[in-house]
């Protein structure tokens, strides 16, 4: 796989999930051009589910070649992706992302949740509105 030099991203991703309502953003700054938002939401799932899901969305986002810095506040995340810990659950997106990470070269960045970097306050709030959104929902749902 040839891999540009000159096509770097960096992706702020986050999940966020309240009683099995949950929602997943990111927020992605091109090379050039303007940033890339979106958001997405599950019922029945987990706050590392959403996490991941933010990430795997931005990875896909990114054309295949790029340098992508994905930067969470998961630091769960951070340290199966980088080989450190063991996963043991979500198997399924681990396996999406792992596919999708061999057609890139990509870098996993922790910081510290709500922190002062702007892609990252903008992806925390997009993922608790799309958490709400999610809830509510839910709530018209009966709870099921």
């Amino acid at each position: 796989m040839w891999f540009s030099h000159t096509k770097l991203w960096r992706a702020f991703t986050d999940g966020a999930c309240y009683d099995g309502a949950g929602g997943w953003a990111y927020v992605l700054y091109p090379p050039r051009g303007p940033k890339v938002l979106q958001t997405g939401a599950e019922l029945g799932t987990t706050a590392i589910r959403m996490e991941l899901a933010a990430a795997l969305g931005a990875l896909r986002a990114v054309p295949l070649g790029s340098r992508l810095t994905i930067v969470t506040d998961s630091l769960t995340m951070v340290n199966i992706a980088i080989g450190r810990w063991r996963q043991d659950s979500n198997s399924d997106l681990w396996r999406d992302i792992y596919a999708e990470v061999k057609n890139r070269r990509v870098e996993w960045e922790w910081t510290e949740g709500h922190h002062l970097a702007e892609g990252n306050r903008e992806a925390d709030a997009l993922a608790q509105r799309a958490m709400r959104d999610a809830v509510r929902l839910l709530a018209r749902k009966g709870g099921q």
